[in-house]
């Protein structure tokens, strides 16, 4: 019903932390539920106690979305070889303009939530020669 949510403001840190424990050795990947306040841009950082950190990129949908893609790589968040042992899952964001419905931590590399989705953190360069090119 979307009324349960999570909303960052000036006096809370914008840090959320889920404990949690696989139930089977696998790789896990990341999906996020959120929008932006004002659609002023935001991201938010995932973590997974000491692995290296991922961000998501560029939200600034009012509406509700999932999303899963980190800026850098334009690839799906993923932890890979999870083993049943206590993890943390932190979520960081970027400002207060961030709110997050839902987290969804998924085996399957086929989960497809929001095929629209894209790294705002990658880009495309056209070169078009003005000279000479051999010599």
């Amino acid at each position: 019903n979307f009324t349960s949510y999570i909303s960052f403001n000036a006096t809370t840190p914008p840090v959320l932390q889920y404990n949690f424990t696989p139930r089977n050795q696998s790789n896990y990947y990341v999906w996020l539920r959120v929008r932006s306040k004002n659609s002023t841009g935001g991201s938010v950082t995932v973590g997974l106690s000491g692995a290296s950190s991922k961000t998501i990129g560029c939200i600034t949908n009012t509406n509700w979305h999932w999303v899963s893609v980190d800026a850098c790589s334009g690839q799906a968040i993923q932890f890979t070889a999870l083993t049943n042992k206590a993890y943390i899952l932190s979520l960081t964001a970027s400002s207060n303009n961030i709110e997050i419905d839902r987290i969804l931590l998924s085996t399957s590399p086929n989960t497809q939530l929001n095929p629209n989705q894209v790294a705002c953190g990658t880009s495309t360069t056209t070169v078009n020669t003005s000279g000479p090119t051999s010599f």
